[in-house]
């Protein structure tokens, strides 16, 4: 099971319900539903994310790439010398 994907879909909804919370609010009509439930899910999305291993970036690996040919050729002058 893909477990930070669950934990993101948690804090998604359980930041939309916030919201809704606070709206309602600002209408002075407070739904305390919203609230009981945007908390607990706030929760189990960040018990689910908390300890998800993190995939190495992928950003940039081109340039990382052409840094390693360029330092791997200056490597290959210097020997030659």
């Amino acid at each position: 099971m893909n477990t930070p994907r669950v934990g993101t879909f948690f804090l998604l909804i359980g930041f939309f319900l916030l919201i809704l919370f606070l709206g309602s609010g600002f209408s002075k009509q407070p739904d305390f539903v919203l609230l009981l439930i945007s908390l607990p899910a706030l929760a189990l999305g960040y018990l689910f994310r908390r300890n998800a291993p993190r995939k190495p970036s992928e950003r940039f690996s081109a340039v990382r790439k052409a840094h390693a040919n360029l330092r791997q050729r200056k490597e290959e002058k210097e020997k030659k010398k």
